[in-house]
C-alpha cells in the first residue's frame, strides 16, 4: 500500500494535497476568527453555572443559540446586556463586552437565571434528554424574550 504525500505526520507537498491543506488551513483560521470572542469551554461553563446537564444536545443548543445571536462581543457568546464591573457597551442595544471570560460567563448565567428563562433553564437541567429543537419549541417565547428568536435558532439547528 503506498502512502499519500499528505498522510498524517508528513508534509503535504503535492498539487491536490497542498491545495486541500491550504483550504483547510483557511477554514480553520476563519472558524477561529469567527469564534475567538467566545470564552474557552463556554458551553460547559454556562451549563455548570445554571446546574444544567452537559449532554451533547444541550451543548448543541447553546452552540446554535450563540451562532443565531451573531456578533462578536467579547466573552459574551449569547449577547447578554447585563452590566458588570469592567464591562462596556458592544453596541447600541446595550450588549456588553466583558473584561474576562469569568465575568462574561457569570453575566450569562445571571441573565439565564433571572426568572425570565425558567423553561430554558429547567430543560437544560432536566434528566429527560430533549433535542435542541424540542427545547427551542417548548420555550419559544423565552428565546423571543431574550431577543434571538426561536425561529433563528431553529434555522441554525437545521444547518448542523
Amino acid at each position: 500500500m503506498s502512502r499519500s504525500p499528505c498522510s498524517f505526520g508528513s508534509p503535504c507537498t503535492s498539487g491536490y494535497g497542498l491545495r486541500r491543506k491550504r483550504e483547510n488551513d483557511g477554514l480553520r483560521r476563519k472558524r477561529e476568527n469567527v469564534f475567538e470572542h467566545y470564552p474557552p469551554a463556554w458551553k460547559f461553563r454556562v451549563l455548570a453555572g445554571v446546574r444544567g446537564n452537559g449532554r451533547v444536545q444541550n451543548r448543541q443548543l447553546l452552540a446554535a443559540w450563540g451562532i443565531a445571536e451573531g456578533g462578536t462581543a467579547r466573552d459574551n457568546p449569547l449577547n447578554t446586556t447585563l452590566r458588570q464591573p469592567g464591562s462596556w457597551n458592544y453596541n447600541s442595544a446595550g450588549v456588553q463586552n466583558y473584561p474576562s471570560a469569568a465575568v462574561g460567563i457569570g453575566a450569562t448565567v445571571k441573565t439565564l437565571t433571572n426568572g425570565y428563562y425558567v423553561g430554558i433553564v429547567n430543560d437544560l437541567r432536566s434528566a429527560i434528554p430533549r433535542t435542541p429543537e424540542q427545547i427551542v419549541r417548548r420555550n419559544a417565547h423565552e428565546f423571543d424574550t431574550w431577543g434571538t428568536g426561536a425561529d433563528n435558532i431553529l434555522r441554525v439547528l437545521q444547518s448542523f
